[in-house]
């Protein structure tokens, strides 16, 4: 064998031990994710996060994720920022395209709410709904409804 066909085999036991590396951290993670436990402190991570992010009461009574692509939550609670019910969902089952994650992105292709109770409002003095503190909170900025007067003369 010559030098460069023994650079090519190492560079192709590198190539092959780095792709084993990823596939098995890979089952590790999804392993794990299926152990209560983990499903647990990923639940409290997450409503400690948005109830800090939104200065409001967030709960979920259980959450577990069915693979490949199937999220449940349980006794999902969020409350706007009059302390009212905004949602209320006794399950909700959302299918997340595996691809997106992988991605990077959160592609939502359905989602089923059993028991549900969602109070959405505005008024005729703020026209922006009671949700628009989870946009804030989440993208930092606001755009508010610029009412045109249109005078007739």
């Amino acid at each position: 064998m010559n030098k460069v066909q023994i650079k090519m085999a190492k560079a192709i036991k590198i190539i092959l031990w780095v792709v084993l590396i990823a596939v098995l951290i890979s089952v590790i993670i999804a392993g794990l994710i299926q152990i209560p436990a983990v499903q647990n402190k990923i639940v409290d991570v997450a409503t400690t996060f948005v109830s800090k992010k939104t200065n409001t009461k967030v709960e979920i009574k259980n959450f577990s994720i069915k693979f490949p692509k199937t999220v449940v939550i349980e006794g999902l609670f969020l409350e706007d920022t009059n302390m009212d019910t905004l949602i209320y969902a006794g399950s909700a089952k959302i299918n997340i395209a595996l691809y997106g994650l992988i991605s990077g992105k959160i592609d939502i292709s359905t989602i089923s709410l059993d028991d549900a109770v969602i109070n959405l409002r505005s008024t005729k003095t703020d026209p922006l709904f009671n949700y628009n503190f989870l946009i804030t909170a989440f993208t930092g900025s606001t755009k508010k409804l610029q009412t045109d007067t249109l005078q007739v003369s």
